[in-house]
């Protein structure tokens, strides 16, 4: 009798270590971001516990890490635990219109009655909202790469890009309003910045007085007498931001910002704090030294700025043109473009990279080689749910179109480059400015602009993708 119930204490032992020891390793896979085996060169941590929830990375204990994206497992390094050899499945076709204005064009008014019809639109920008269910999108409307009668247009998407608003203008100074960038702020509040440049450089004789060979008489007399009724600052060049409380219906005035930048500002991972890195630029970026992209940042929505820090780019021709994010580790990763010589005189863009813990104190930029070769700038960031960083840019050089790269680290290391689009039109290298948002189902949607077909006028583009 003692013996049988020796024998059966101990059966009832081994099954309770059993179960604790299968807890144990479903607790460790459930690290895992995506259900997929990890290397340990993706990770590069060497503790007992990352090692096993890599050797087990296809139990069903994954599972449930794979459907709570915002659950992300870290290694020593503070860098997501994510599988190497993502690749990019376009979903759909690439080149998908957003808004085409060649032969739909937006009317607006030059001055005292006289009007024009607007075809082309460049350097857009999309967002989301918090939960990706909604898509706002702006780009700047226009008759030409360089033209006075610039504005920035808007609208939205609730299905995913499936179908967008009617484009309309939100805001048209006279000058040559230029490179809009948006960010969502939450429950409505959407903030929208641009830059313009000083009205003397569209007078005859000016820089840019070469726009005026494309329109007639009347509309320069026009443009002329908008420009002349100008003074002070109203006449001189300057990036602002500006705001909406409900969802993009209304806007209100816009708010001087000393740094100009493509695609606008980002938040800090509390929620509240805006950050942005851009050239300094008008007036009120006199106060700012040369040779740095600043870095700026709001704690009240967007509406007073402070220069919080900035990254050296002295060395790098023709920087500009910045984007920075914070990643979910904390730190931040800021890219900038710059000109670069390929072959004997042909002048390209390429893109440099600098990081920082703390956002105050940044490393040397590092130059992308393989972008330097390749033609691609200016940069838009992004870090998906499950801790992938994406870059995405446009390509001026045959053959023309919109790339990207993956980072599992970071932004330390990029994979090859990934073809998103190609430009429907080879010869014609006037597009790029792409920007990337992550949709409510994981998918992603890059926007940028360039000729659909043989347009003679640049639209406004998109292409959806998901990684696998």
């Amino acid at each position: 009798m003692k013996t049988k119930s020796l024998l059966t204490s101990l059966i009832c032992l081994l099954l309770m270590l059993s179960a604790v020891l299968i807890s144990c390793g479903e607790g460790a896979n459930q690290g895992q971001a995506t259900g997929e085996p990890t290397t340990e060169a993706t990770t590069g941590v060497t503790t007992d516990a990352t090692t096993e929830a890599t050797t087990e990375a296809t139990t069903e204990a994954t599972t449930e890490a794979t459907t709570e994206a915002t659950t992300v497992a870290t290694g020593a390094d503070g860098f997501p635990l994510i599988p190497t050899g993502l690749t990019a499945e376009i979903i759909g076709e690439d080149n998908q219109i957003l808004a085409r204005l060649v032969d739909d064009p937006i009317t607006v008014e030059i001055y005292n009655g006289v009007t024009i019809d607007l075809h082309y639109q460049g350097w857009p920008t999309v967002c989301t909202n918090a939960d990706g269910s909604v898509i706002y999108a702006v780009s700047s409307v226009r008759n030409a790469h360089v033209d006075i009668f610039g504005a920035i247009g808007f609208t939205k998407s609730t299905d995913g890009g499936k179908t967008w608003e009617p484009l309309r203008i939100i805001k048209d100074t006279p000058l040559d309003d230029r490179d809009c960038g948006i960010v969502d702020l939450g429950n409505g509040h959407l903030m929208v910045t641009w830059f313009t440049h000083d009205a003397v450089k569209y007078l005859e004789g000016g820089k840019y007085d070469y726009f005026r060979r494309a329109h007639t008489e009347q509309e320069l007399d026009a443009v002329d007498a908008r420009l002349a009724a100008l003074s002070g600052a109203d006449a001189l060049g300057a990036s602002y931001v500006m705001h909406s409380l409900d969802g993009g219906q209304t806007w209100g005035e816009p708010i001087v910002i000393p740094v100009t930048t493509p695609h606008g500002a980002t938040l800090a991972n509390d929620g509240k704090t805006l950050i942005c890195a851009g050239t300094r630029w008008g007036t009120a970026g006199k106060q700012l030294a040369s040779g740095y992209a600043h870095i700026i940042v709001s704690t009240d929505g967007g509406y007073t700025w402070q220069r919080r820090s900035g990254v050296n780019v002295i060395g790098f021709r023709g920087a500009c043109e910045a984007h920075i994010i914070q990643l979910r580790n904390g730190g931040f990763l800021c890219a900038f473009r710059y000109a670069v010589t390929v072959g004997s005189n042909t002048s390209a863009l390429a893109t440099a990279i600098s990081t920082s813990a703390d956002g105050i104190d940044w490393t040397a930029p590092v130059p992308m080689t393989d972008i330097n070769q390749e033609n691609g700038a200016p940069p838009h960031l992004l870090e998906l749910d499950n801790g992938v960083v994406v870059l995405t840019y446009g390509r001026r050089l045959t053959p023309t179109g919109i790339r990207a790269r993956l980072s599992y680290d970071g932004g330390k290391t990029w994979t090859k480059e990934i073809i998103l689009a190609v430009s429907d039109t080879y010869s014609k290298a006037d597009l790029g400015y792409p920007s990337t948002v992550q949709l409510a189902d994981g998918t992603l949607l890059t926007a940028y602009y360039q000729p659909k077909g043989n347009d003679g006028y640049c639209s406004f583009l998109f292409v959806k993708w998901q990684l696998t």
